[in-house]
């Protein structure tokens, strides 16, 4: 017996029985069980992958320590440099005008020193033109 062909409208086209199980047992034909099995292969290695690596684990504990470190410089850093500029302009301000009195105070006392040199310089001479008019008797060195 040769099977009707098929029409165009296939919704209006019943199905019988035998085609139906005819139908079935195809799709059974071509289905296997070989995706199945490799799906669960991959799942089985990519779990046991997974475990945990106990040198990669203190590898990242200890780069989240630095990270968090390095975030608590940066949170310093950031909050030294929102402080108000003002206040340094205020200590350099006092800073050059103690560094000028400091200067006058220096240039003050190279003159008193330049001048107490000068002073030394007559007194030896004075003292040395009386020991040499006036001869001290008893001094040590002289000769009697």
């Amino acid at each position: 017996m040769v099977p009707p062909r098929p029409s165009r409208d296939f919704h209006t086209r019943s199905i019988d029985l035998p085609d139906c199980q005819r139908l079935s047992s195809r799709r059974l034909k071509h289905f296997s069980i070989i995706p199945f099995l490799l799906a669960g292969t991959l799942c089985l290695a990519a779990s046991v992958s997974c475990r945990e690596n106990p040198e990669a684990s203190a590898e990242r504990r200890r780069q989240a320590q630095k990270i968090t470190e390095l975030e608590e410089r940066l949170r310093k850093v950031r909050a030294e440099m929102a402080e108000p500029v003002t206040e340094t302009a205020v200590d350099l301000r006092k800073s050059r005008e103690a560094a000028e009195a400091a200067e006058q105070l220096v240039k003050q006392r190279e003159q008193e020193l330049a001048t107490a040199e000068a002073d030394l310089d007559k007194a030896t001479r004075e003292d040395g033109d009386y020991r040499r008019k006036y001869v001290v008797e008893g001094q040590k060195g002289d000769k009697p």
